[in-house]
């Protein structure tokens, strides 16, 4: 795997146009100029920052773009990767040189072997298919109007097909007629054969155009089917999100009828409370009204003696 502070180097050592084909299968961390850092952090996810992951990181790298544009040397990166790669930064050349970027999620499996011709081969196997237990998955991966096309362009063929044969069936028996007019069969016999050719040959025609009728009206109920099965999909999602709405909705409700139950608790509470002070301000006043009754009593008494 060539390094890019080496092809850098061999790109102005050679002082020549051409292309650079590099692989990688891991970020490069080697402590070189074009070193990188790990920069997939899922904290900015779904936020304002999260624009920043898909900018390159400025630097090495586009100084090396225009190094490369300078010479006249487009770059190829072909990423086999395992975990996280900055291909936002190391794509950056390819896409100002112009190359290209391809990149193989899955190349895993190499086999090296020998023929029966005692060649040495190396097969490698970099196809990845995606498996499903899930009807409804494979409906949303289905491409419907890709399929209609096929199933409506066979439909075609054979319906040519068909005819083209009837043609010939139809050229056969017209040769047979002749040739039995020419060793002087009855011409009655020949008419009612080519008659009766005729109409089997309408006869079958008929019913390969039916059958293909048929065949298209069965590829459009399957489309329609699906339609339908993923309308009802939709249908049961938007169910689903109105129910977690009117489950929220009650808790609120619930949460508010607890707050004003609360509210009015205390406000009972405090009634009371004032209430009670005013039972003992006023029990304070009759008492002082007594106390005063009682000097006052007390004091004429005391002068009246």
């Amino acid at each position: 795997m060539m390094s890019w502070s080496r092809n850098d180097s061999e790109l102005r050592r050679l002082s020549a146009a051409g292309s650079s084909i590099i692989f990688h299968a891991s970020i490069p961390t080697a402590e070189a100029p074009g070193k990188l850092k790990n920069r997939d952090d899922k904290k900015l996810v779904s936020t304002d920052k999260e624009k920043t992951l898909f900018h390159p990181v400025k630097g090495v790298y586009e100084q090396l773009s225009k190094d490369c544009v300078a010479q006249g040397c487009s770059v190829d990166l072909f990423l086999f990767p395992s975990q996280y790669l900055d291909i936002a930064t190391m794509g950056d050349v390819p896409a100002h040189t112009g190359g290209a970027v391809y990149k193989y999620s899955n190349f895993q499996c190499a086999l090296l072997y020998t023929t029966v011709g005692g060649q040495r081969r190396l097969r490698v196997h970099n196809l990845s298919l995606n498996c499903s237990s899930q009807l409804m998955e494979l409906f949303k991966s289905c491409e419907t109007d890709s399929l209609i096309n096929f199933f409506a362009k066979t439909a075609y063929f054979n319906l040519n097909l068909s005819l083209n044969m009837s043609e010939v069936v139809v050229v056969v028996v017209v040769e047979v007629v002749v040739v039995v007019v020419e060793v002087e069969v009855v011409v009655v016999v020949v008419v009612v054969v080519e008659v009766v050719v005729v109409v089997v040959v309408v006869v079958v025609v008929e019913v390969v155009v039916v059958v293909e009728v048929v065949v298209v009206v069965v590829v459009v109920v399957e489309v329609v089917v699906v339609v339908v099965v993923e309308v009802v999909v939709v249908v049961v999602e938007v169910v689903v999100v109105v129910e977690v709405v009117v489950v929220v909705l009650v808790v609120v409700l619930v949460v508010v009828l607890v707050a004003l139950v609360v509210v009015l608790v205390a406000l009972v509470v405090v009634l009371v409370v004032v209430v009670v002070v005013l039972v003992v301000v006023v029990v304070l006043v009759v008492v002082l009204v007594v106390v005063v009754v009682l000097v006052v009593v007390v004091q004429e008494t005391v002068v009246t003696g």
